[in-house]
């Protein structure tokens, strides 16, 4: 029994001295398990960097596996943790310097926020609270905000383009400033754009020359001012440069950084710079690439002239393109609009016209199936409505097709750089019948009449005057254009003697114009019958004389007038005459 208690002592004493063992073994482990430090992170706000609109940070993070900082409106919830992490900009371990926040509203509370998160999921946060500087307005300089521009191409030179701009920090809407600030054009010079469609100002530094220029890597004062504009949008003073320079760095998908610095005529320096994109809108006539305008639309301005010159076929206009109408029916918005001015054989029933099947060829002359050159050509409305430009085409076709729906019209005209707009249209057209009335013979006693006097208004040495007969009843007016000798006085007379057509267009003096119609209405010589009311048709004259007598207490008139639908036009007018 002893001997057993001895030995279960003696074990005790060996375990005991094994676990003392084991104890002094761990304690001189050289790797022993590491305590995790808690993360922490601090903010230091630094002074702005140019203005309000830019503060710079310093966050400081240690002990931290991820780390994000967020800046708000100090009136704005706190965020929380979550909302930091999932928006905010991601920091690195240690110092973080010259943290941005940009954008900011000046005289304006902000808070930044910091968060740094442990690898055992604990968090650190820090919140720093700052008030940006007043706006500080600074009149010799512009930073602008919007671009917008007009690639002109060769337009005014042979060896250099014209690339003509604005820079501004004024809000704009549709094209127009719709609060204070500057806006400053510039008129540049540089090598041709190979992509006129999607012109970039080439890179380079412009010199400002206080004169015309148009030569390459030049500004030429032609076109060039700033211009301040007050709250309402008004521009209140043009400021012009003696001298000055532009560093334009641009690339092909038309961002841009320019800086420039100007001394005005005043002898202040200006300084420019804008950095973002610019859009130049090509007006160049060139544009290096074919257009296809599938024209969905025929606007209201359809007009049957009918054979208004006497030549034996007439005159159809209309416009088509791909512009939605407004309730007038009228091109909205921005996209394409062609104008046709077509030449066909003459309609039966000229109050329901109808164009003519076959093929149209584009021409400076009028002639059967040709498609007149004065009053054809396209036009071009910005995205943003603020501009619209003109297309203009050196030869091509129209091919006219009749349809159960109305008409099919399909063809191409060719550009000045030899490429092609190609167009198409199916669809309805409705021509208004403004065709020379065929009527009885007129032959009225007319009760007023005055006169317009314009002086030698073209330049052929002799005086134009408008004269303007009206019945009694107001339903019947004789508008003549005519020619007489030239009168410097400020109470012109016209000349006694009978009057009749200018057959060659010499605006001679004894002479007067015979009647058209065009895109502008009635001009010339002709009478307006049912003048005033929805059944107003026009007696074109192409012929015959009228004459003019000095009587108290005025003039007399004698009137003997033939029309292009066979009508004559009679009548006298005798009494006061005002010429104005």
């Amino acid at each position: 029994m002893r001997k057993l208690v001895h030995k279960m002592l003696c074990a005790a004493a060996i375990v005991l001295t094994v676990s003392l063992l084991s104890c002094q073994k761990d304690e001189s482990d050289p790797n022993p398990p590491q305590t995790q430090e808690a993360p922490t992170i601090a903010i230091e706000v630094t002074a702005a960097e140019s203005d309000h609109a830019l503060y710079l940070y310093t966050i400081t993070v240690e002990h931290a596996e991820q780390a994000y900082f967020l800046t708000l409106e100090s009136d704005m919830t706190e965020p929380t943790d979550e909302m930091i992490s999932q928006i905010g900009t991601r920091l690195s371990d240690g110092v973080n310097r010259d943290l941005r926040a940009e954008g900011l509203t000046a005289s304006t509370s902000y808070t930044v926020y910091a968060l740094a998160i442990g690898a055992d999921g604990k968090t650190a946060r820090d919140r720093k609270e700052f008030l940006t500087a007043d706006v500080v307005v600074d009149n010799n300089s512009l930073h602008a905000t919007t671009a917008m521009g007009v690639y002109y191409g060769c337009t005014f030179s042979e060896n250099a383009a014209n690339y003509y701009f604005m820079l501004t920090d004024c809000p704009f809407q549709s094209g127009v400033a719709q609060g204070a600030g500057k806006m400053v054009y510039f008129d540049c010079y540089g090598p041709v754009s190979d992509t006129p469609s999607h012109a970039v100002i080439p890179t380079g530094k412009y010199t400002y020359e206080d004169g015309v220029t148009h030569e390459q890597f030049r500004i030429s004062n032609e076109s060039t001012v700033l211009l301040t504009v007050d709250e309402s949008g008004k521009i209140t003073d043009n400021i012009y440069f003696s001298e000055g320079e532009l560093d334009i760095t641009s690339d092909p998908s038309g961002s841009y950084t320019i800086e420039g610095r100007f001394v005005t005529r005043g002898g202040e320096e200006m300084r420019i710079s804008y950095t973002g994109t610019m859009e130049l809108t090509n007006q160049s006539g060139v544009y290096g690439e074919d257009i296809t305008v599938e024209t969905t639309y025929a606007y209201s301005d359809m007009t049957y002239y009918g054979d208004a010159y006497g030549a034996g076929f007439s005159e159809y206009y209309f416009r088509l393109g791909d512009m939605t109408p407004d309730s007038d029916g009228n091109p909205l918005g921005s996209g394409y609009v062609l104008d046709f001015d077509l030449w066909g054989a003459t309609s039966a029933d000229a109050d329901n016209a109808v164009l003519p099947e076959g093929t149209y060829t584009f021409s400076s002359d009028i002639a059967l199936n040709t498609i007149a050159a004065d009053k054809s050509c396209g036009h071009y409305t910005l995205p943003d409505g603020s501009a619209r430009y003109r297309i203009d085409y050196k030869e091509g076709t129209a091919t006219v097709k009749h349809t159960a729906d109305g008409y099919e019209i399909s063809g191409h005209f060719v550009l000045e750089d030899g490429y092609r707009l190609n167009f198409s249209y199916k669809g309805a057209l409705t021509f208004k019948n403004m065709a020379p009335a065929v009527s009885e013979d007129i032959n009225e006693v007319f009760a007023t009449g005055e006169g317009s006097y314009y002086g030698d208004l073209y330049g052929y040495g002799t005086a134009n005057y408008t004269l303007t007969f009206t019945s009694s009843d107001g339903k019947t007016v004789l508008m003549i254009d005519m020619n007489d000798e030239l009168d410097e006085s400020h109470d012109p007379v016209i000349s006694e003697g009978t009057y009749t057509l200018d057959e060659n267009g010499s605006a001679a003096a004894g002479k007067y114009y015979e009647g058209v119609i065009d895109m502008w209405g009635p001009m010339g010589t002709y009478c307006t019958i049912n003048a005033g009311t929805d059944q107003e048709e026009y007696l074109l004259v192409n012929g015959g004389t009228f004459t003019v007598t000095h009587k108290e207490p005025g003039y007399g008139f004698t009137f003997d007038f033939t029309t292009q639908g066979g009508t004559k036009v009679q009548g006298s007018y005798d009494g006061e005459f005002e010429i104005k």
